[in-house]
């Protein structure tokens, strides 16, 4: 099982970060909602969905809204809020994504879990698939610069009573994030993988699937990305 599988679908990965932004998913959808004038006769893709938290903002803006992610747990909370026009569902990224979509989001840095580039190649070639002709593809990812120069000093966190030991180092151009902490009595370790690709990376993966990047943004108000300041990167593509 990879680490992903593992961590992603363990209760302890949902105490730990129970406390997502909602606020900042509604601000980010609002704002995407302004540039692409979602509306009843889009379908739109969240891929690696989690609960759903920015699916629910999208299906707002009267669009259709399918949210998939691998993690059966995710999913079984996300399904809480499904209706008539968003649903949900388990799925893996590189597969079969079903469609055909207008739109294909993948956000909140859900990208780069693999150990080599090809699996990367993979989800997109996995999209390309899924969208109808001329259909829009954002991955919003973390600016690589800095997070890299951003390494902190390990911390800890205490949530419902369980003291989670995190720190994290860069290794072969990839983040590991190691998460321990005792429940019950007993020792966990998990770690976080994801690889510091930059934009050049993923202006390569469209070149090679048939996409053009035609917007970058820094940040959730969709400002100009600034590779030495930006806190995000966020990528329009279009398939040509």
């Amino acid at each position: 099982m990879s680490w992903y599988e593992n961590w992603f679908d363990s209760k302890y990965y949902h105490i730990l970060y129970k406390s997502r932004d909602y606020e900042e998913a509604s601000r980010f959808i609002s704002n995407l909602n302004a540039y692409f004038e979602f509306n009843v006769e889009d379908h739109v893709l969240d891929l690696a969905c989690g609960k759903g938290r920015h699916s629910i903002q999208l299906s707002k803006f009267n669009c259709k809204v399918t949210g998939i992610d691998l993690s059966p747990a995710s999913i079984k909370i996300a399904n809480e809020s499904s209706n008539d026009r968003l649903w949900f569902r388990v799925g893996d990224m590189r597969e079969d994504l079903g469609g055909p979509y207008t739109h294909v989001l993948n956000l909140f840095t859900s990208f780069g879990y693999f150990n080599n580039t090809d699996e990367n190649i993979r989800v997109f070639e996995s999209v390309k698939k899924a969208l109808k002709s001329n259909g829009i593809f954002v991955i919003d990812f973390f600016n690589a610069t800095c997070v890299e120069a951003l390494i902190s000093d390990p911390i800890q966190k205490d949530i419902e009573g369980i003291r989670f030991n995190i720190s994290k180092r860069v290794e072969n151009g990839i983040i590991h994030k190691n998460i321990s902490f005792v429940d019950d009595g007993q020792e966990y370790n998990f770690e976080e993988q994801v690889q510091l690709l930059r934009l050049d990376d993923f202006r390569n993966f469209a070149k090679l699937t048939g996409f053009e990047i035609e917007n970058v943004w820094g940040d959730y108000d969709l400002k100009d990305f600034k590779e030495t300041s930006s806190e995000r990167l966020i990528m329009q593509f279009r398939l040509r």
